[in-house]
């Protein structure tokens, strides 16, 4: 299994880095001047390649567990009190905030669960029910 498929995808980080969620993961997306793009360790600015790239820009590639933090297990509004759950139906994530009525606040579905997250993340933040840090 390689590191891409344990972090959020390079697309679902620039969307969470564009809205301000502080950049501080175990890995990082760099995005080399040549418009490449890899997966790393901590803060690893060398060029293995051995082409003398330079990074351009470095992005969280937030782990399922580094989501799972940014995540409130309750959300409380007007209508009720909604709780994160995480359902699998193969091949696909499903995460969602249901009411104790069984009605879904929101509804995420996508093939890797770090995406799921991430994507319900952007959803919480850009809705207000979660500030970014």
């Amino acid at each position: 299994m390689n590191i891409e498929d344990q972090v959020v995808s390079v697309e679902v980080a620039k969307k969470l880095k564009e809205i301000g969620v502080e950049q501080e993961s175990l890995f990082y997306w760099r995005v080399w001047n040549d418009e490449t793009v890899d997966c790393a360790i901590g803060y690893e600015d060398y060029d293995f390649s051995g082409a003398g790239r330079k990074i351009v820009e470095r992005i969280s590639a937030f782990t399922v567990a580094e989501l799972m933090e940014q995540l409130p297990a309750v959300i409380e509004t007007k209508a009720g009190r909604y709780r994160l759950t995480i359902e699998k139906y193969e091949p696909r994530w499903y995460v969602s905030y249901i009411g104790t009525a069984g009605d879904a606040l929101e509804s995420v579905l996508n093939r890797k669960l770090a995406d799921a997250l991430g994507e319900m993340r952007l959803w919480l933040v850009k809705n207000g029910y979660v500030e970014v840090e």
